[in-house]
């Protein structure tokens, strides 16, 4: 089976993008009831995981510079965390969200260029053990 290619990455990263919107922009009153410690790490995993994998899907595709990745996600995620901000229903401006947000963004992009590096020796066949 072939690895994703840019294109593939380019969709998983948009439906990324668009994941994170919905799930920022639901009413806090819509969320499931959870005790504050429960959320607090249910939370901030899933806005690293979210948008670390939207990042790596960027990465991977080609979209763009990797500055130009990071700064797109960083600001997409101040954006959003400032409508909670301001938005009825449960929700709220948080830093520890953009702080998790930038973990996940800064994780991917080392581990896409070697996930890049180790697709590509594959292909070729010439996998060094370094490489592996």
């Amino acid at each position: 089976m072939n690895a994703p290619g840019p294109i593939q990455f380019k969709w998983m990263a948009w439906a990324t993008v668009a994941s994170i919107l919905i799930l920022s922009l639901v009413p806090g009153t819509s969320l499931a009831k959870l005790s504050w410690d429960a959320l607090l790490g249910i939370d901030k995993l899933g806005h690293f995981l979210l948008y670390g994998f939207a990042a790596f899907c960027f990465f991977r595709a080609q979209s763009g510079g990797p500055l130009f990745i990071v700064t797109g996600l960083l600001f997409l995620g101040l954006l959003l965390e400032i409508c909670q901000g301001t938005m009825p229903g449960g929700r709220s401006f948080d830093l520890l969200d953009l702080l998790a947000n930038a973990g996940g963004i800064i994780f991917a992009w080392p581990l896409s260029t070697s996930s890049d590096k180790l697709h590509q020796c594959r292909k070729d066949n010439n996998c060094n053990e370094e490489d592996a």
